[in-house]
């Protein structure tokens, strides 16, 4: 940055003796300098004081004291305060460079508190992904193929869920189990029945379903398979189904009022 007021009658190859005056690095020259100096303003901040709340009578008697024009002490003073309004990031940036090492030391450290805690399982009544593990419904007892699930026959244990598992009880009551499971082992998909709609014959695109086309079977559980007949009557079948294929919604564009107005 050139100097505010630079000193055009110096000898061009002056040696500089006069330090720099902290907070105006840059902003006077050195004859400036060197009588801020000798009349005390040893800082910025310290030029700002010298002025005082009344700024009028402060610079008149500042200027004589210093024997610098009192337009010259405005400027400078101009000039520090645009420093002040502008350098903010400029400060933030400086503390950042000043302090990064700390800062990644107690980064990490919280890194590896955060990783120990979350193995040890103290996380674990958080969800994924800051636990390592969630809520998932397990056999209360050693359940036998066949059995009708019941609310006393299911629990549920903190673990990682798969995405055949289930969360809720709810979801299980009623079903039944094709294969025996296990005190505190989970309950897969897979491997229980629900009624479900399936298709009775072979139906081909385009056909638009009607209660000869469904029925209710029970057949492995399917997240999105559709459970109430109505909601399938009137729809239009997307793509070719077969016997006893259990329908999901994405498999029927479903009926709605206004297309059959339209």
């Amino acid at each position: 940055m050139p100097e505010l007021f630079p000193a055009a009658d110096m000898p061009q190859k002056e040696a500089v003796t006069v330090p720099e005056i902290p907070g105006m690095e840059g902003v006077v020259c050195e004859t400036i300098r060197q009588k801020l100096l000798d009349g005390g303003v040893t800082h910025a901040d310290k030029l700002w004081a010298l002025v005082g709340e009344d700024a009028e009578q402060g610079l008149d008697d500042l200027a004589k004291k210093l024997g610098i024009p009192r337009e010259t002490l405005i400027q400078i003073l101009m000039e520090q305060g645009k420093r002040e309004a502008g350098g903010g990031g400029i400060k933030v940036w400086s503390s950042l460079k000043r302090h990064g090492l700390d800062l990644a030391v107690i980064s990490a450290a919280f890194l590896v508190l955060f990783l120990s805690l979350r193995a040890a399982g103290c996380l674990a009544v958080l969800r994924q992904p800051i636990g390592l593990q969630d809520e998932v419904v397990v056999a209360n007892k050693t359940l036998e193929a066949g059995r009708v699930l019941q609310t006393e026959d299911l629990t549920h244990a903190r673990m990682i869920r798969r995405h055949n598992h289930f969360g809720s009880a709810d979801e299980l009551k009623g079903l039944i189990l094709t294969k025996q499971v296990g005190l505190g082992a989970p309950f897969h998909a897979e491997e229980v029945l629900r009624l479900q709609i399936v298709a009775r014959r072979d139906i081909p695109s385009g056909t638009i379903l009607s209660c000869d086309d469904l029925s209710y079977d029970w057949t492995p559980h399917q997240r999105d398979a559709v459970v109430l007949l109505g909601t399938l009557l009137n729809g239009r079948v997307m793509h070719p189904l077969r016997a006893g294929e259990v329908i999901q919604t994405k498999f029927v564009q479903l009926y709605k009022t206004a297309d059959v107005e339209n």
